[in-house]
């Protein structure tokens, strides 16, 4: 049944698992630079709006004028912005402290110019030969990198979130729904509900336990059916013994109980009540006998003595034992058995018992003037003996049932010939301890052929 799930070891839940692993980590790099992008985008169209950029001011000045810089550019408390001229004087200035005209020190300047302080900043513009002074309030630089950064841990915290939530379903879909799946059918059927069947798709191992587990519950079933009707079988076993053996029983304690009421019986009467007797004892007995052989083929520890047989031979000696009844009943008969030997191990007595109750039937139940036939062949492995018949058959709806105990096609024929319903079953149990095999062949007025397969073997006595 698991034929078509050959490639499914191509995915493995190990290899899933690191194929997650490899997602996950390319999904936090991807976080990582979309949060780096975030920061970016965030740092000049908020940050940058709300605190100073000195580059902007700078070109904006360069390029426009210090009117348009102050105009188009938002500058934040406590910062300012001054123009100065080459002697350093004071010419425009935006919140500075100082005042138009005033002078800075050559010494600060030059300092300012080529070694920039952490707040103050200077731009040479080149082409009005002027000197643009920034100064940056001391808390700028540190709530733009504590803004900076606190955007960027949110951004990536909430990328996170969000793609492991995705992720966890994900994971989840593949592979803990089939896992909880599993636990709760195992659940269920360990409550004793066998029909419950699990059902979910997977490319892995799970969907492997899956199928084993309904697989499991399906036998667990059909044992539960073979358990129940093997006890029906026991418990009609019981009742069909019971009725065959109460009712030779009951004739005998019924004649007994005549004869010793009656003291003035004649002596022909008192003869016929005892050979009813005698005939209810012998099938009493012959059922208590069947019974006890039956249930030997049913015991493991039952060791049947085998030797080598010679089978054509052994086949003719149990054929010429039933002519007189062949004759009796105006049976035509065919015997087609090789004179070359065919050599089995069986148990001669056990063997005979068999072949013996498969004429016996064909005799009983198919009449007179009918036709018998018996034959014996060989294959490779094999001897095959053939036993046929046209009388009247058997129901093709009994075929496979026929070798229970006790099944009868006409129970009422059995009161006429006396049989007990065991001679098949204890038949079929023979061949079978002999590791061959029997088949019927039937048709209901067409006759019977009971085909019967036993090992060969390469010695003879």
């Amino acid at each position: 049944m698991f034929k078509k799930y050959k490639k499914l070891h191509e995915t493995t839940v190990a290899r899933q698992l690191f194929s997650n692993y490899v997602l996950l980590f390319l999904i936090v790099i991807i976080i990582i630079l979309l949060a780096i992008i975030a920061n970016s985008l965030y740092t000049m169209n908020v940050i940058d709006k709300k605190n100073l950029n000195q580059t902007k001011f700078y070109q904006y000045v360069k390029n426009e004028s210090f009117a348009e810089a102050l105009k188009n550019l938002e500058m934040p408390e406590d910062a300012y912005m001054e123009l100065l001229d080459t002697q350093f004087r004071v010419i425009n200035s935006h919140s500075g402290p100082h005042k138009i005209g005033y002078q800075y020190e050559k010494s600060y300047m030059i300092n300012i110019l080529f070694n920039n302080t952490l707040y103050d900043y200077t731009y040479y513009l080149k082409n009005s030969k002027k000197i643009l002074l920034i100064h940056v309030p001391q808390n700028n630089y540190p709530s733009r990198v504590i803004m900076g950064f606190s955007f960027t841990i949110l951004t990536f915290a909430v990328l996170l979130i969000l793609s492991l939530l995705l992720f966890a379903k994900f994971t989840a879909k593949n592979i803990i729904s089939p896992i909880n799946e599993l636990v709760h059918g195992v659940k269920m059927i360990g409550n004793g509900n066998y029909d419950y069947e699990i059902h979910f798709k997977s490319k892995n191992e799970l969907e492997l336990l899956r199928l084993a587990i309904n697989h499991m519950t399906e036998q667990i079933k059909k044992e539960i059916a073979l358990k129940e009707a093997s006890e029906n079988k026991r418990k009609q076993l019981i009742l069909d013994i019971t009725h065959d053996i109460k009712t030779p029983l009951t004739n005998i304690q019924g004649y007994c109980e005549t004869l010793s009421d009656l003291s003035n019986i004649d002596d022909a009467t008192r003869n016929r009540y005892l050979e009813i007797i005698r005939k209810n004892s012998d099938k009493a007995n012959t059922l208590v006998v069947d019974l006890f052989e039956l249930s030997q083929f049913d015991n493991l520890d039952y060791k049947m003595p085998i030797a080598p047989i010679e089978l054509s031979e052994f086949m003719r000696q149990i054929f010429i034992n039933f002519i007189p009844s062949f004759e009796q009943k105006n049976m035509e008969y065919d015997v087609d058995i090789p004179d070359s030997n065919i050599c089995i191990m069986g148990n001669e007595q056990k063997l005979e018992r068999a072949f013996n109750n498969l004429i016996s039937n064909s005799i009983k139940y198919s009449g007179d003037n009918t036709i018998f036939s018996i034959s014996l062949h060989e294959t490779d492995t094999s001897a095959v003996i053939i036993i046929k018949d046209n009388g009247i058959g058997i129901p093709k709806n009994m075929t496979d049932m026929i070798f229970e105990p006790f099944i009868r096609i006409d129970p009422s024929r059995n009161k006429h010939t006396g049989g007990t319903g065991l001679g098949l079953s204890i038949t079929k149990k023979i061949v079978e301890k002999h590791n061959g095999d029997i088949v019927l062949s039937s048709q209901l007025n067409k006759g019977c052929s009971f085909k019967i397969s036993l090992p060969r073997c390469d010695k003879c006595c």
